[in-house]
This record gives C-alpha cells, sequence and structure tokens, in this order.
C-alpha cells in the first residue's frame, strides 16, 4: 500500500457566502500502483491562503471532484469521496465508471470543489 501524494497546481474561487468560500481546486497525482492505494493532498487550506494572499485562517469543510484528469496512458482519473483531515484531503483515485484504480501512470488535471471557511 502506497500512499500518493497530490501536488496542488491552480486555485480558482468558484463562490463566496459570507466566510464560506468554494474553490477549484486542481490537482496532480504520481503513479498509482495497486488498490490498496490510497491519496492524500497536504496543506489545502494554507495553499490556498497563500496563493490567493488572503491573510485568513482557513478551516477545511468539504471536497468533491468535479472534473477528471488523465494519465500518461490517456485514461480518466477522477477522486472517489474525500475525506477531511484537518487541513489535508484523503481517498482513492478511480476510473470513469467510479471503481477504484488498480493503476494508473502519473495523472495530471483532477478537479475538486473545495469548501472552507475562512476567519
Amino acid at each position: 500500500m502506497a500512499v500518493i501524494a497530490g501536488t496542488i497546481t491552480g486555485t480558482n474561487l468558484l463562490f463566496a457566502n459570507g466566510n464560506r468560500r468554494t474553490y477549484e481546486v486542481c490537482v496532480d497525482f504520481g503513479a498509482y500502483t495497486g488498490a490498496a492505494d490510497t491519496f492524500t493532498i497536504a496543506a489545502v487550506g494554507a495553499h490556498i491562503k497563500a496563493d490567493k494572499r488572503s491573510g485568513a485562517t482557513h478551516t477545511l469543510r468539504s471536497a468533491q471532484c468535479i472534473g477528471s484528469g488523465f494519465d500518461t496512458a490517456a485514461q480518466a482519473v477522477f477522486t472517489g469521496a474525500c475525506t477531511v483531515s484537518t487541513d489535508a484531503l484523503n481517498g482513492d483515485l478511480s476510473n470513469a465508471s467510479g471503481t477504484e484504480l488498480t493503476s494508473s501512470t502519473a495523472c495530471k488535471g483532477v478537479r475538486l470543489a473545495v469548501t472552507l471557511d475562512e476567519s
């Protein structure tokens, strides 16, 4: 079992309501080598804070996949359900039918809608 680290490559504000914000977050992942593999995206709120230079504290609330990325073999790659762990997101990568990946090459461009509170 390996934990595949996601690298945030871009953020874009989608929605704001009071102190709640939802950002599109684009993520690249390394190769996924087995069904026991999982992913983690560390320091999500900290990355958004630095990228947007907001100066606010960010508390991660939820995330869901809103668009696939593609690996170097042109396989569509999505995230399954994302769990929040302090300032990180964790979960499994899946294919277009929602089945967890058993293998993939490096993947670029998975898009998530990440909701957080700013204070």
